[in-house]
C-alpha cells in the first residue's frame, strides 16, 4: 500500500478520487493528494507545443514530427513496462496524464496537443524533483528551455531533448543553444521526422 506524502495544486488528468476536498474548499482551489507511489514514474515526456515560426505546410510537418516523436518515445517505453507521464498544456491548462496502458490511449492523449503561444513546459522543468527519465520534445529551441535543461543536469538529472526542426528553419540560427546542450553533456536529437529520431537513437545505443 502507498502512503500519503502531501498535496499539490490540481491539474487536468488527476483522478477525482485523489482530490483533497476539505482542503480544496478551504483554499478555494482544487488540491490533489500525493502518495509515495507517484515517485514510481520512470519516464516523463514533456511536450512543448509552443508554435514555431512559419505557416501552412511547414507548421504541419513540425507538428507531425513533434507528436510522432513523442508517440515513439512513449510506446517504446511502454514495451519495457515503464510507467510513463505525458505533460502538455492546452487552453491554459497543464495536463499531466499517467499511466497509459495502450498505444491507442497514447494516440488519443497526443491528439489533444495543439500549437499555442507559450506551453509553459520550460518552467515546468524547474519543478521536477522526483526520479525518472525526462524527455522534452519541442519545435522551438528557446533560451529558457535550454537553461532549465542545464539546471536539471546540474542537479544530477540527465534530461533528453528532442528538437523537431521545422522544414524551413535554418539550423544555424540555433547553433549557440545546441552548443550549450553539447557543452553540458545533455543528450539531444535534432530531427525532421520520427523515423530519423528512431534511427539516431538506435545508433546512439
Amino acid at each position: 500500500n502507498s502512503s500519503y506524502s502531501g498535496v499539490r495544486d490540481y491539474v487536468a488528468g488527476d483522478p477525482l478520487k485523489r482530490i483533497h476536498w476539505k482542503l480544496s474548499a478551504h483554499e478555494q482551489k482544487h488540491k490533489t493528494r500525493l502518495y509515495d507511489d507517484d515517485s514510481s514514474i520512470t519516464l516523463s515526456v514533456l511536450i512543448d507545443a509552443t508554435k514555431p515560426e512559419g505557416s501552412g505546410e511547414s507548421l504541419s510537418y513540425a507538428y507531425d514530427c513533434l507528436v510522432e516523436s513523442a508517440l515513439s518515445i512513449v510506446v517504446g517505453a511502454m514495451a519495457y513496462k515503464n510507467k510513463t507521464l505525458i505533460v502538455y498544456r492546452r487552453a491554459g491548462e497543464l495536463n499531466q496524464i499517467a499511466p497509459l496502458t495502450s498505444e491507442q490511449a497514447v494516440t488519443e492523449v497526443l491528439g489533444g496537443v495543439i500549437f499555442g503561444e507559450n506551453s509553459g513546459i520550460a518552467d515546468y522543468l524547474l519543478g521536477q524533483n522526483s526520479g525518472g527519465l525526462i524527455v522534452a520534445c519541442t519545435c522551438v529551441l528557446s533560451d529558457d528551455l535550454v537553461r532549465n535543461l542545464v539546471y536539471l543536469k546540474g542537479k544530477g538529472r540527465n534530461p533528453i531533448l528532442i528538437y523537431s526542426l521545422p522544414p524551413d528553419r535554418d539550423i544555424s540560427r540555433d547553433t549557440n543553444l545546441i552548443d550549450m546542450l553539447s557543452a553540458n553533456l545533455i543528450e539531444h536529437y535534432v530531427v525532421k521526422d520520427a523515423l530519423e529520431l528512431k534511427s539516431k537513437m538506435e545508433n546512439k545505443q
